[in-house]
């Protein structure tokens, strides 16, 4: 398929009433952008009761389980969202713009959010079931304590899977110390659910299938050795069906472009200090870290 192809003039509406002339792209952005902004912010209480739910359960697990079957459990419960954005298949909380809580960290919203957006102080009051909040007044963490990523041998990922490092953890479940074993377990535990997570919006997103499916046809990878990922977006508004299967053609079309160009790469690394709620990095804190292991800091 060639550019000329898919770069068909379309009209939209705008806030103004006028039409705008572009491609499908950029018309479905600013349909999404004016939808979006014109939705209203409201709270949404899922995460925070999945999360209430797990805790209770299982308060005298040691905290690395815990956290590990809190983890698993909300994304083995929470609502999918596969509707309000064509472009990415992926949610924190059931609708645009409803604020996810986390009560573990405490109910509270950074304080750079309230500076930039005062309509938004008070939006708690009276959303957080009483209970909920007695139950989480002694046992938060406070503030972004313990926030942080999954890291994996991407490497592994790609040529193995998740499913065997999964298995590797679970092998070696009861050797060394306690806190050791603890550590393994937790890791199984968050690995399979993102697994099984990756599996609810495969069946949910039949989008990702069908693109896995054109891939290999064009290139000859396969499905297993592919992973699909997009950032960052949240939600989004609803598109209509017949984008998806644009969609699934510039997908195909993206990697049958990338295969045809590989060219030798040099591999870097990089680690600053960041906030990531806020999206604030400390100046001076950038270093890059190239194949011979030196820092460079910028």
């Amino acid at each position: 398929m060639g550019q000329r192809d898919w770069l068909q003039l379309v009209t939209v509406p705008t806030d103004s009433g006028k039409p705008v002339t572009g491609n499908p792209t950029r018309s479905v952005v600013l349909r999404i952008r004016n939808e979006l902004l014109s939705t209203e912010d409201t709270v949404c209480l899922e995460r925070a009761r999945l999360v209430t739910e797990v805790y209770q359960r299982f308060e005298d697990d040691p905290p690395a389980l815990r956290r590990a079957k809190t983890f698993a459990h909300v994304l083995r419960t929470m609502t999918l969202d596969v509707e309000t954005n064509p472009f990415f298949a992926g949610n924190t909380s059931t609708r645009p713009r409803a604020w996810m809580l986390a009560p573990e960290y405490g109910f509270m919203y950074p304080p750079q959010i309230i500076h930039e957006n005062p309509q938004l102080d008070g939006l708690l009051e009276g959303q957080i079931p009483q209970e909920m909040l007695d139950y989480w007044e002694d046992r938060c963490f406070g503030g972004n304590s313990g926030i942080g990523h999954l890291a994996v041998d991407l490497d592994r990922v790609v040529h193995e899977g998740l499913a065997a490092i999964v298995s590797e953890a679970e092998r070696y479940a009861g050797v060394g110390t306690e806190s050791e074993q603890v550590t393994r377990q937790a890791m199984a535990i968050a690995l399979q659910a993102v697994m099984d997570w990756a599996g609810r919006y495969a069946e949910a997103a039949e989008v990702v299938d069908k693109a896995k499916a054109r891939i290999e046809d064009r290139t000859g990878i396969p499905p297993g050795h592919m992973i699909l990922n997009a950032t960052h977006a949240h939600t989004g508004p609803r598109h209509e069906e017949k984008y998806d299967d644009w969609l699934v053609e510039k997908i195909a079309d993206t990697v049958q472009l990338a295969v045809a160009r590989l060219v030798p790469a040099r591999k870097a690394a990089s680690d600053y200090l960041e906030f990531p709620a806020q999206g604030r990095r400390v100046p001076g804190a950038h270093r890059r870290r190239d194949n011979d292991g030196c820092g460079h800091r910028r």
